[in-house]
């Protein structure tokens, strides 16, 4: 709350603060990329006909759409990541230069930013900060696989991410929540720290520190 406005709306009748005061900027890379908002927008635009060239928007979203259609985008990460961080610069380059607006805005100084595991969508914004430093494609490359050292601890960040909100998804919304497990985005069993262990994530303690 120091820090506000939270992007779950829970600051939205505060008034926003300006530069050099404590607060947040949610910059959505990924805004409208999920395959669930992105299909519907696809549709439209195949229904209307023929998609000029020269809308980067409306070709990027069809491109992204038929790349999620390919049996193996879920599976292979690398793919996916690479598809999904692509479709930020160009889709979304709104966002991703209001990000830069504020690192490049000393009244703000300083700044922190980051995403929900802190790697991709922070690794794309650091990278594009160090390249505009003149900062070396080697060593950009090295900062951005650093985070690579901590994936077993991002990894259990996400997982009690996706539990807490799970939990709450089946409590406040339980028809959604069961449309997805009909569909198999919910998996069957709540995800574990351990195989061997019967504790799900958001009820170990320990979760954060191994």
């Amino acid at each position: 709350d120091d820090y506000p406005p939270c992007p779950s709306g829970r600051h939205a009748d505060m008034p926003p603060r300006a530069a050099g005061e404590c607060r947040r900027v949610h910059c959505p890379f990924l805004k409208g990329l999920s395959l669930f908002e992105l299909s519907p927008k696809v549709k439209k635009l195949e229904n209307a006909g023929k998609i000029s060239s020269e809308d980067r928007w409306a070709t990027c979203a069809v491109w992204l759409k038929q790349m999620m259609s390919v049996e193996t985008y879920w599976s292979d990460l690398i793919l996916s990541l690479c598809c999904h961080m692509r479709a930020a610069l160009l889709m979304n380059s709104d966002e991703i230069l209001k990000a830069m607006k504020v690192l490049a805005d000393p009244a703000n100084y300083p700044v922190a930013f980051g995403c929900m595991a802190g790697k991709d969508r922070t690794g794309i914004l650091g990278q594009l900060v160090l390249s505009a430093l003149g900062v070396s494609l080697d060593d950009i490359v090295e900062d951005y696989l650093a985070t690579n050292d901590s994936s077993a601890h991002i990894n259990a960040c996400i997982q009690v991410c996706a539990a807490m909100w799970l939990s709450e998804l089946k409590e406040k919304k339980p028809k959604q929540y069961e449309q997805r497990k009909k569909h198999g985005q919910i998996p069957d069993a709540e995800p574990i720290t351990d195989p061997d262990s019967e504790i799900s994530v958001q009820e170990d303690p320990n979760i954060v520190t191994n």
